[in-house]
């Protein structure tokens, strides 16, 4: 089940990497322009094109390629990401934000190893950094470690206690150690300040399936399905729970909308050996 707990984990919070001006090197750079255009005006290179200062240019080229980044990790092009994150990275190795950007780049590409260690980095060099806590926890999720990925997210409440991601990450981890009650205490008080939010709902769903309470998980996912906005994992989660519950007829055509006919058969004969190991 550590993959289906790996899809819950997909929309709920990733951190992204955004245009900051007010940090790190764009911030840097303009004060380079800032400096040497007071002190020393004839030390400032203008485009003799568009009047901008060399600086300048530098800082546009670096907004366009993390935004070319992020779209690629948008559409699924990992290696474009990748490459241009370590080309920002090499050149800014202490940009914590665009480290924890490489982090998150890497876990996507599912280079985990590589992940685990830029999150550390980040982490050794920023001991406040929420971001490479819940980075580290995700990353330990992917390698089916539970007991390290509860460390990561415990660690991250410490430097922030009511963070929605880090709450649902130790949740994710309960649920993956086989700890299901006291994951769904969590996804429970988190739906007390998020009554709305449809991917709580769908891993409080998956947490009630892998708990053996099947209909309470099919009532919750069936409405959860039912809006438009609903993340793609709960029609898969609503399938595990009918599979499980022994209504293979069901799971298999909620499978089929999104699955080939092929892809649907490996799952109702995973969902019946799961049925009998539960028995």
């Amino acid at each position: 089940m550590g993959t289906e707990y790996i899809k819950t984990m997909k929309n709920t919070g990733d951190f992204k990497f955004r245009k900051h001006l007010a940090g790190g090197c764009i911030r840097a750079g303009i004060a380079v322009v800032l400096a040497v255009s007071v002190s020393a005006c004839t030390m400032v290179h203008r485009d003799s094109f568009t009047g901008a200062t060399s600086a300048q240019r530098d800082v546009r080229s670096y907004e366009s390629s993390i935004q070319l980044a992020e779209a690629s990790i948008e559409g699924g092009d990992y290696n474009t990401a990748l490459h241009i994150y370590r080309r920002l990275a090499a050149g800014h190795p202490d940009d914590a934000e665009l480290n924890r950007a490489l982090g998150n780049a890497l876990l996507a590409a599912g280079a985990l190893d590589e992940a685990e260690q830029t999150y550390r980095m980040v982490a050794e060099r920023n001991p406040d950094s929420l971001e490479a806590m819940v980075g580290l926890g995700r990353v330990y999720l992917a390698k089916s470690d539970g007991r390290n990925s509860i460390k990561a997210f415990n660690e991250a409440l410490k430097i922030d206690p009511v963070s929605y991601v880090a709450r649902n990450g130790l949740a994710v981890a309960l649920d993956h150690l086989g700890k299901h009650n006291d994951a769904q205490k969590i996804y429970r008080k988190l739906l007390l300040t998020r009554p709305s939010d449809l991917m709580i709902k769908s891993n409080l769903g998956l947490s009630l399936t892998m708990s053996q309470r099947y209909y309470k998980a099919i009532t919750l996912l069936t409405n959860v399905v039912t809006d438009p906005t609903a993340p793609a994992e709960a029609r898969h989660n609503l399938a595990l729970a009918y599979g499980l519950a022994g209504r293979s007829e069901v799971a298999s055509e909620l499978e089929l909308i999104s699955s080939s006919h092929s892809d649907v058969r490996g799952n109702l004969q995973y969902y019946e050996l799961m049925r009998s190991a539960l028995k």
